[in-house]
């Protein structure tokens, strides 16, 4: 019994020798698992290097950190495009989406105003329920849906579904 204990005291010993000499060993190198070298977002943002097409320099992968004379183009021949890192990717994308959604928005709330006289459109009633707190259920003369607006409202409603003016 107490050899059974000394074994199982051996056997963790030892595992936790190898494991601690994998991690001080930089990860992957040892056959664990790799390491992910990542910069925090507070430091992305604060980079020293100058925008080359509106991205950050970045060293060539044989360079790691020495600063590379600039090489000479013969006139009239391009930039070549540098390869960019995956979140400087993700980061750019999720700007220009940003954009053209509140492009999008804009441009629907414009034709909106334009086709129907600038009304705030009312909430949708669905049917079978009651008018919560500080709303009114108000019925389109024109298709008959109910509709829910303020019980004060300070402008004017247009119906959820047609758009017709609310009285």
């Amino acid at each position: 019994m107490i050899s059974i204990i000394w074994s199982i005291a051996v056997c963790f010993i030892v595992y936790r020798l190898v494991v601690n000499r994998n991690n001080s060993g930089g990860g992957s190198k040892a056959g664990g698992p790799p390491v992910i070298h990542t910069t925090p977002a507070g430091q992305r943002d604060q980079r020293k290097a100058g925008p080359v097409n509106g991205w950050p320099n970045r060293p060539a992968a044989g360079q790691m950190g020495h600063a590379a004379p600039p090489q000479k183009r013969p006139a009239g021949q391009p930039p070549e495009e540098r390869e960019i890192s995956t979140m400087e990717y993700l980061e750019e994308k999720a700007r220009q989406d940003a954009a053209e959604h509140a492009r999008d928005k804009w441009e629907e709330n414009k034709r909106l105003n334009r086709n129907y006289g600038g009304l705030r459109v009312a909430e949708r009633l669905p049917a079978g329920d009651t008018a919560p707190d500080g709303k009114k259920c108000v019925i389109c003369d024109y298709c008959g849906a109910e509709n829910l607006i303020p019980m004060l409202p300070r402008e004017r409603f247009g119906c959820y579904f047609c758009r017709e003016p609310l009285r």
